[in-house]
């Protein structure tokens, strides 16, 4: 048996405004090395709370392996890899006797060694985990590639690692403010082929948890006490009705009643689904739209009725769903003209909050990939602005863009939404 410690690194842009989240990939690997019969003695998590040199040191010093997960962009709007480069030197430097596995989206994404890492895993470890920590003390590496086709086969992650302050909502950048929350995963992937999306980059194909399975682990949840759920698939409607099944599930089990449930869709659902998600218990359903031009939306590689989008909108809106739209500008035939139209269109739909990025040329998407390689070079993304000639405006005036339409956006809505959480709630605890 050994003793396995996890670590989560420090993302690197500590400016923006981290969501609530934390490692399920850590977290499923330390439920699948216990059951393999190791003890995992501690979750680390940079991203949660300072950590002084000496608490990792007796940490580490306790420990036979040190698991160390180097992020993309994913879990905290940041990736986490020079500070986890940067781990993995100091802990080889002073514990050479210890046994480093490193692992994460970055390492799918830019394939290598990570110095000073015994083994690094360039695809998803929790099939082979247990086989390369039982064969590196013996000098013969399992290398052997095995791929998860089939989710269900995982234990749910295990989340008594967590502390209270995390599981609360506290990090680095703000303090502890909800009820107890979690996150949990129903599939990996995405039907959808988007030109912009990096998360082809380390899961190329698209896999459930079974209906049933899902709902046994939210019916775990409930049993702890948990009051907010981030349901944290890509595309949680891919399959339209394996989805109306699972809420369909917690409703008639009553599972879900008391939580409040988030999570991301496609636009290509139906007023049944929205029926379905409110009495499970959803809240929050947030939707990529991108743009309101089709030749934008031709370049995304989203094919999206308008109008129809702006109905199912509305009808979430009647019925208390909180509805979140997500906007992309800076496409390199955006203009004046296109920016207005899409801006135009967020006025007109009923939705209740807006994030607005700059279109991102990101490792691992079609977008970036079309890059030539001396453009890309060693960047892990590039923005679509004049300074890396990738389109018509410079970054900060982009930036301008987005937080003039936002501060006003916020404002005509603001009586809108105090009226709305009067009669539905809060949109979570």
């Amino acid at each position: 048996m050994a003793k396995i410690l996890l670590i989560y690194p420090q993302p690197q842009d500590t400016s923006k405004q981290w969501r609530f989240g934390f490692s399920l990939n850590l977290l499923y690997l330390a439920a699948i090395t216990a059951e393999a019969g190791h003890e995992v003695i501690d979750y680390l998590d940079f991203s949660a709370v300072e950590i002084s040199d000496k608490l990792l040191s007796q940490r580490v010093d306790e420990a036979e392996f040190v698991i160390v997960e180097l992020d993309a962009f994913a879990l905290k709007r940041s990736v986490n890899v020079e500070h986890g480069e940067d781990l993995i030197l100091w802990i080889r430097s002073r514990f050479p006797q210890k046994y480093i596995i490193a692992t994460g989206y970055d390492t799918c994404l830019f394939p290598r060694d990570i110095e000073g890492a015994d083994f690094t895993f360039t695809d998803e470890a929790e099939l082979s985990i247990a086989a390369v920590i039982e064969s590196l003390p013996t000098g013969t590496v399992d290398r052997t590639r095995r791929i998860l086709e089939d989710l269900d086969v995982l234990p749910h992650p295990m989340r008594g690692l967590l502390t209270d302050f995390v599981e609360h909502g506290g990090n680095r950048s703000q303090e502890a403010h909800l009820a107890r929350s979690t996150m949990i995963q129903t599939s990996r992937g995405c039907l959808n082929r988007c030109s912009f999306c990096q998360r082809k980059g380390w899961s190329s194909q698209y896999r459930t948890h079974s209906p049933g399975y899902v709902i046994n682990e939210f019916r775990t949840l409930e049993e702890a006490g948990y009051r907010n759920v981030w349901i944290s698939d890509d595309n949680f409607t891919c399959r339209l009705q394996r989805s109306k099944e699972i809420l369909d599930g917690l409703r008639r089990d009553k599972i879900s009643q008391e939580m409040r449930i988030s999570l991301s869709s496609w636009v290509h659902i139906d007023e049944e689904f929205l029926r379905l998600a409110k009495l499970a218990g959803v809240s929050i359903i947030s939707f990529g739209i991108e743009s309101a031009n089709p030749q934008i939306l031709d370049f995304y590689r989203k094919s999206i009725d308008l109008e129809r989008v702006r109905q199912l909108i509305e009808f979430a809106d009647k019925i208390g769903l909180y509805t979140i739209g997500n906007f992309i500008i800076g496409a390199p035939m955006e203009t004046d003209e296109t920016i207005r139209a899409t801006f135009q269109y967020i006025q007109d739909s009923a939705f209740d909050r807006i994030n607005i990025k700059t279109l991102d040329y990101m490792a691992g998407s079609p977008l970036y990939d079309s890059l030539p390689e001396h453009v890309r070079k060693d960047h892990r993304h590039l923005f679509a602005c004049k300074e890396n000639g990738l389109g018509n405006y410079t970054l900060s005036e982009l930036r301008t863009i987005k937080k003039d339409f936002l501060d006003d956006f916020y404002r005509r809505r603001a009586s809108k939404l105090e009226s709305k959480i009067k009669r539905h709630g809060p949109p979570y605890d």
